[in-house]
């Protein structure tokens, strides 16, 4: 499903006239991948696997290719000086997850009381949609091009999410509980613009 949705993704991206650079199965590398990150892309799309590490947030990490590990700490790295993205989308389980309350500040190395994946987008100020809970392949590829139907039409980030919410519900009859743990961090007002 990851792979399907990817290809779905990049295709409705083109649709519109947006250039797309894929990272699919044998090129989606941590050697490809990474240096990617910084290249001053607008969006940045990811389908797949992640985990968040409650005893260090800023170790979670995204699962590429052949098991190698995109920790949060270095995609931070990947922005600095560099035009960063508008927004990532992290469809992977728990990419949006924070910290747990009962951690102490100082052990927190991101602000606002959220860490991990969000955080390392976040803190250089890069809009963020990402799952608290782990997620259906199906229904959450379903929500990701629900989504990018919308906003590419100059929907509202907040409102897009909202609707492909709930056409994910009623397409799986409730059974699917993928569109409630998805969540976007940044202003939901963002629309995009053509140039």
């Amino acid at each position: 499903m990851a792979k399907k949705e990817a290809e779905e993704v990049a295709q409705k991206l083109r649709e519109r006239g947006v250039e797309v650079k894929t990272l699919i199965g044998e090129s989606a590398t941590l050697p490809k991948v990474l240096p990617e990150l910084g290249r001053g892309y607008d969006i940045i799309h990811y389908a797949g696997h992640a985990e968040f590490d409650t005893e260090k947030p800023r170790d979670s990490y995204l699962i590429l290719r052949d098991e190698m590990l995109l920790k949060a700490k270095n995609i931070t790295k990947q922005f600095e000086g560099k035009k960063k993205p508008i927004f990532a989308y992290i469809n992977a389980c728990k990419a949006g997850k924070r910290a747990a309350h009962e951690e102490k500040v100082e052990d927190i190395e991101y602000t606002n009381d959220v860490s991990g994946l969000a955080s390392a987008f976040l803190e250089k100020g890069i809009y963020y949609i990402g799952s608290v809970w782990p997620i259906h392949d199906d229904a959450s590829a379903d929500a990701a091009i629900y989504f990018y139907d919308n906003f590419l039409k100059g929907v509202s980030i907040g409102e897009s999410l909202r609707k492909a919410k709930v056409e994910v519900y009623e397409k799986y009859k409730g059974k699917r509980t993928a569109w409630a743990g998805l969540v976007l961090y940044g202003n939901p007002t963002l629309t995009l613009v053509s140039e």
